[in-house]
């Protein structure tokens, strides 16, 4: 039985005993046996007091809670670089509850030892007959059973959402029992990628030597000033662009940029990136856009670029519900480790992720399981934007625990914005909560957990950008949280390797827990841990044997210090929380309201703030 998601915890461990409520008179009177007196009234409200004060904790430098609700985010900086707004994480941009898709189709499970053919007929009627409706959405519901599948899905119409009747062991199950595949169940738009160069044909029409962090607007030339154009703006890509369009902000390639980051010596560095967005006012001067970015843009290091988004390539609306996912596999194929304790099963010819999103938008899965996968539950992909996960286990994936394995929920390269992944759990897997080359934020992940972990929740590689790491909590032999320059791992070594090196920009460790919590500030960008929601789970010995790889990995020259944040990033409050409890939760009712809160939230979130 899987077990039950840990809860983060709003108070010092010390304090969390059962039945305890950090607001609770009647709780402290009971269990301490004061008398509820006139003379201990007061006692009473000032111990409320002080458990509130230690639940919040102290406020952040550089997040500052308003009174109206309103945050303030104040610049790490001179430059101007802020904390970006995560808010816009999620289904429909944040706060916007998953709907609930009336079922349009039901299916029986019929014991065959292989039922894929009659699920995909199934999934590829219902979209088609949902194409004649626009907007249209529709359910299949695959009752409760074992439903072999000897052959991946795709589900790639919009409106279509696969439910089942539980995710339990008992609820509706679908059995890979085809060899390897990438993922049972694949969530793509059939379309061709679209066309993003790295350069693009484009004139430089941003009048701005800067772009800060967290910006979500910037100034462009006003109608006939020519000073950076490669041709004359009447003759430019954006010329009919209005509030409305998609377009993509460029951060061009730039051999500079690159060399100043110490990056030049690995391979695949190509180091530009795209920034989607849809833009919400445009005037003779200045570009307003819709979501911040994450990354700044340097006139010195090529500055960025304006133009159209692709035409429409995306399907849209999808869902995948209340279905365990299972795989089988070799249980002969043993590992047994060097270090001496218990072989495990390892066979690796068998599925690896539950599912898979790319070339989607607004789409969502919830209460879901995984078990037994070669690498874990999810892998959000290539131009996958406004993606929810949800309320969803990965327990016990089944391969060798090594590099390149078990990745539990993974925003994979060139995936986002807008990924949020909440109130997801793991169990044994190594690399839990991660993302990938140049992914492009802001994603988060939030109050998330993982016990038995076998490696660092992290940056993995090549430059994530905006990611925050909302009171996630780690556990197991070798678990951390981390966004650090990872050197030459994941490369051949020498000369020429195609190392990992610096593995992400503006992540935000905010409220977290693990046995160790490692950043370091890259030459040209920051990144963050603070406050922790349970210091006691640092392990030094862990974290100090990590600094050292580390160092060795990239060269750098780390020193191991006795507390739970490592490294040379912004640091505030390593010993207890910061307030607001939710940096995600407390920027989405700021620019929304408690209402958007209570959509996405449990009541359980909402108690703790």
């Amino acid at each position: 039985m899987p077990l039950p998601i840990p809860p983060i915890r709003a108070v010092p461990p010390s304090e969390a005993t059962p039945g305890y409520n950090d607001t609770s008179i009647t709780y402290w009177a009971k269990t301490r046996g004061i008398i509820r007196t006139p003379a201990t009234v007061l006692v009473l409200l000032l111990l409320c007091l002080h458990l509130i004060q230690r639940a919040e904790g102290e406020e952040s430098k550089l997040v500052k809670p308003m009174a109206d609700g309103r945050l303030v985010m104040l610049p790490w900086n001179k430059q101007g670089d802020i904390i970006p707004d995560f808010s816009f994480c999620g289904y429909q941009n944040g706060g916007v509850k998953i709907p609930d898709v009336p079922t349009s189709v039901t299916l029986e499970p019929s014991g065959a030892e292989d039922e894929s053919a009659r699920i995909q007929a199934a999934l590829d009627e219902l979209g088609k007959n949902l194409e004649k409706t626009p907007g249209g959405r529709g359910a299949l519901l695959l009752k409760k059973g074992l439903w072999k599948i000897n052959k991946p899905l795709t589900m790639s119409y919009s409106g279509v959402v696969l439910r089942g009747e539980g995710d339990g062991e008992k609820g509706t199950v679908l059995l890979a029992t085809m060899k390897w595949a990438f993922f049972l169940i694949d969530v793509k738009s059939p379309k061709p990628d679209p066309a993003w160069p790295a350069t693009p044909p484009s004139t430089h029409i941003i009048d701005q030597t800067y772009i800060p962090v967290g910006s979500t607007r910037f100034n462009i030339l006003k109608d006939g000033d020519n000073r950076y154009a490669k041709v004359p703006k009447k003759d430019s890509l954006i010329k009919n662009l209005k509030p409305g369009d998609g377009i993509l902000i460029f951060k061009p390639k730039n051999e500079g940029w690159v060399k100043d980051l110490g990056m030049e010596i690995y391979k695949f560095w190509d180091a530009y990136a795209h920034f989607e967005r849809k833009i919400v006012s445009i005037s003779n001067g200045e570009l307003v856009f819709d979501v911040p970015l994450p990354q700044s843009l340097d006139e010195k290091y090529g500055g960025g670029m304006v133009i159209p988004a692709p035409p429409d390539f995306r399907i849209r609306e999808c869902g995948i519900e209340n279905l365990r996912f299972d795989s089988t596999y070799d249980a002969q194929v043993r590992t047994k480790p060097t270090d001496g304790s218990e072989e495990y099963a390892s066979d690796e010819d068998h599925c690896a992720w539950a599912m898979g999103f790319s070339k989607i938008e607004n789409a969502w899965a919830r209460n879901c399981t995984a078990t037994h996968m070669q690498h874990g539950f999810v892998m959000v992909k290539k131009y996958a934007r406004n993606i929810t996960v949800q309320d969803c286990k990965n327990l016990d994936p089944v391969s060798k625990i090594a590099g390149g394995r078990r990745y539990s929920y993974l925003i994979a390269d060139l995936a986002g914005p807008s990924i949020l992944m909440q109130r997801c759990y793991s169990r044994n897997g190594r690399h839990d909560f991660i993302t990938q080359s140049m992914s492009t934020g802001p994603n988060a992940f939030v109050d998330c957990s993982s016990e038995s972990a076998w490696d660092c929740s992290e940056n993995h590689q090549k430059w994530a950008m905006g990611t925050l790491y909302d009171n996630v909590r780690v556990n197991g032999t070798r678990a951390g949280l981390c966004s650090i320059n990872r050197g030459r791992w994941g490369g051949t070594g020498g000369p020429d390797t195609t190392g990992h090196g610096w593995s992400g920009n503006t992540t935000v460790f905010w409220n977290c827990a693990a046995p160790m919590i490692f950043a370091n500030q890259p030459p040209l960008g920051q990144n963050f841990m603070i406050g922790n929601s349970d210091p006691g789970l640092f392990d030094p010995k862990w974290a100090k044997g990590y600094v050292s790889a580390g160092n060795s990995a990239s060269g750098r020259t780390d020193e191991f210090v006795d507390s739970p944040f490592q490294g040379s990033a912004w640091q505030e409050s390593p010993k207890e929380m910061v307030t607001p409890r939710s940096l995600y939760y407390a920027q989405l009712q700021a620019r929304l309201g408690k209402a958007a809160v209570a959509n996405v939230t449990t009541a359980e979130q909402r108690q703790r703030r």
